[in-house]
């Protein structure tokens, strides 16, 4: 994902990263930047999980009603179909 790509908020956060890794709360490995459904999350290159923030929850989840756990359930069974 190139930077021109990126909305302003995403690209203060690539150009300024932190100097401390970000840490997987299940095994300790150091957080990388992957692609998910077209959206740059962090991901564990240890057990494989991800790390959602606020806005890439709300982002997967959609402006649909309901509860946004519920969406979010739906759209990683989607992804896995």
């Amino acid at each position: 994902m190139g930077l021109a790509s990126l909305s302003r908020e995403s690209k203060v956060k690539h150009t300024i990263q932190p100097s401390v890794p970000i840490r997987c709360p299940h095994c300790g490995e150091a957080l990388q930047a992957v692609l998910y459904h077209r959206m740059q999350v962090h991901g564990c290159p240890g057990c494989g999980g991800i790390w959602l923030e606020k806005r890439e929850v709300e982002t997967l989840a959609g402006p649909q009603e309901g509860h946004w756990l519920q969406q979010l359930f739906e759209a990683f069974l989607l992804a896995e179909a």
